[in-house]
């Protein structure tokens, strides 16, 4: 009887894991980023691995127990003294794939995905390290080592790699993204940078006022590193304007991104940008050439300076850092400074810190206290914001962009495919939810009797509506809603579909219902209009309280609203 077809593409699939495995070992990545990494790359080829045990030392890989009983395929991850390591592992599945994948034949030409498949082309490779070691087994190391040669034999150096990709998206002509490319007299590629053109039209709705500027060691690939410029819509919500892999993070090279977003969004230059940083140098050198750029830093890093540099050096310094976190908040800088000497005087403090305090505290305070500087824009942790908002549409995508060994190829399929299709379809589904000419004469009337707080916080409701998950109960009189923070609540209504009431306890005086009570409205066709009565339902009543046995109450009490 002869092998099965998947046979060959199975041992293909074997010698690309096991090079794979053994670059990653040799990485020292957390277990986690190691799980995702591996299960990615056996999707790959159709086998799908699953996590059926894990703790705080171990996770194990292995195929469905319930649909392949019998497979052998296994990977093991475990947690040592040097880090996390991965164990033994066997990729000799007993089943063919879940669908025929080609890793023979790639055109560098036809998609991105295509390119970073091509340079991790397992059938060279698995040739080569046959021919080379025809009957022997050498530690992962070694194979790692060869491995990284093969590939620089088959595919060049990481730099040529680089230009390649670098040069097909010079020459593509996309209308959604802006693409801006600096290179030294050499030719070599030092700084690269996109913008999504529909996030420019957002910041330039919103009159450029606000951007939040971070960069991360920890996203770097080819010796450049990760800057983000993020900004604020008019809903609140955290989004990114534009993004750059950068070689230096010096005054040259943030003055070359703050030139491009101008030329990409004139009204950048036309009115004054408040702009949060943490306490870096280049940047404050750099924004010092931009008449209309206010630069401050924010309070996030000034505290977490005083953290590394004070704890040592006096006594009671966590009594010291409240009162200063206190001041910066309430207080302008010279009343600030004025403390500070006085804190100095109570506080047993070394001459190294009193040093750093005149040194370093001080000069900065105009940039750090909250009177200094326009309250509007008094966002707090701005360089955490702007991880959490980084990490926020990260996760929805799936990869994970804390990870040393994170490809480009990865960012541009995030901002190429994912986060222009994910926000196009949102501001188009904003705009349908927010146009006055498809409102209904009670929304109509609704937006003109609420007011501009009100109406914000509609808004924000049905933007949080668009995320929801909804399951029909068993009860056809009731929905259970899953929202984007994995948190369940249900929403009840009559047979009529005419009164709505909600688990969640939201409550509004303006009479706005939750995004969930909306979410229920668009699923059955009804309007969103305002509330019509208060029924009292305690927390954790029973959700099938008799209508009977309700009352209404002032809209100051503490109810949950049902709307009609």
């Amino acid at each position: 009887m002869s092998a099965p077809s998947f046979m060959d593409n199975l041992t293909e699939y074997c010698a690309h894991m096991i090079c794979f495995v053994a670059s990653l070992n040799d990485m020292g990545l957390p277990g986690s980023v190691l799980k995702e990494r591996i299960i990615c790359e056996s999707k790959l080829f159709g086998y799908t691995l699953n996590v059926p045990r894990s703790g705080q030392d171990k996770i194990q890989l292995a195929c469905s127990k319930t649909r392949y009983p019998n497979c052998p395929a296994n990977v093991r991850i475990n947690c040592t003294q040097n880090g996390w390591v991965i164990g033994a592992h066997v990729f000799e599945h007993n089943h063919p794939p879940l669908k025929d994948v080609n890793v023979d034949v790639f055109d560098i030409h036809d998609t991105l995905r295509a390119f970073v498949q091509a340079q991790m082309n397992s059938f060279q490779i698995h040739t080569a390290l046959k021919t080379m070691y025809p009957d022997k087994v050498y530690p992962l190391s070694t194979i790692s080592q060869k491995v990284r040669s093969l590939r620089t034999e088959i595919f060049g150096p990481v730099g040529n790699e680089y230009e390649k990709l670098i040069k097909h998206l010079e020459e593509d002509k996309d209308k959604t993204v802006s693409i801006f490319v600096d290179r030294n007299s050499l030719g070599i590629v030092l700084n690269f940078m996109w913008a999504d053109k529909r996030a420019i039209d957002i910041f330039a709705s919103t009159k450029c006022d606000i951007l939040l500027i971070d960069t991360t060691y920890k996203v770097t690939k080819f010796d450049q590193s990760l800057a983000l410029l993020l900004s604020m819509d008019k809903h609140g919500h955290y989004y990114i304007v534009c993004a750059a892999m950068i070689a230096l993070e010096d005054a040259n090279t943030f003055q070359w991104i703050f030139h491009n977003l101008m030329e990409c969004c004139p009204t950048f230059s036309l009115s004054t940008t408040v702009v949060f940083t943490d306490n870096d140098a280049a940047m404050t050198l750099a924004f010092e050439s931009f008449p209309f750029v206010a630069h401050y830093l924010d309070l996030f890093h000034f505290i977490q300076c005083l953290d590394r540099n004070l704890r040592l050096k006096m006594r009671s310094y966590l009594t010291f850092k409240t009162r200063i976190c206190k001041l910066v908040k309430s207080e302008d800088s010279s009343i600030v400074t004025l403390e500070l000497d006085k804190l100095k005087r109570e506080h047993a403090i070394t001459t190294a810190g009193r040093q750093y305090i005149d040194t370093y505290v001080k000069p900065i305070l105009p940039k750090v206290c909250v009177k200094d500087r326009c309250q509007y824009f008094d966002l707090g942790q701005s360089g955490t914001n702007a991880c959490e908002a980084f990490d926020r549409v990260v996760n929805s995508y799936g990869a994970n962009f804390n990870s040393p060994a994170l490809s480009i190829i990865q960012i541009l399929d995030y901002i190429f495919e994912t986060y222009t299709y994910k926000n196009q379809c949102l501001v188009a589904k904003t705009q349908s939810l927010t146009k006055t000419c498809d409102l209904s004469p009670m929304e109509k009337s609704l937006k003109l009797t609420l007011g501009v707080y009100a109406e914000t916080k509609l808004i924000k409701q049905m933007r949080k509506s668009i995320s929801n998950t909804l399951t029909t109960l068993t009860d056809n009189c009731s929905f259970a809603i899953v929202d984007c923070t994995g948190i369940a609540f249900t929403v009840q209504f009559d047979d009529n579909a005419s009164a709505f009431k909600c688990s969640c306890g939201y409550f509004q005086r303006k009479g706005i219902p939750c995004s969930h009570m909306i979410s229920v409205k668009q699923k059955l066709g009804k309007p969103v209009t305002r509330r019509a009565e208060y029924i009292h339902v305690p927390r954790g009543a029973d959700h099938h309280h008799n209508a009977s046995n309700t009352h209404k109450y002032s809209p100051l009490s503490p109810t949950i609203a049902v709307f009609a």
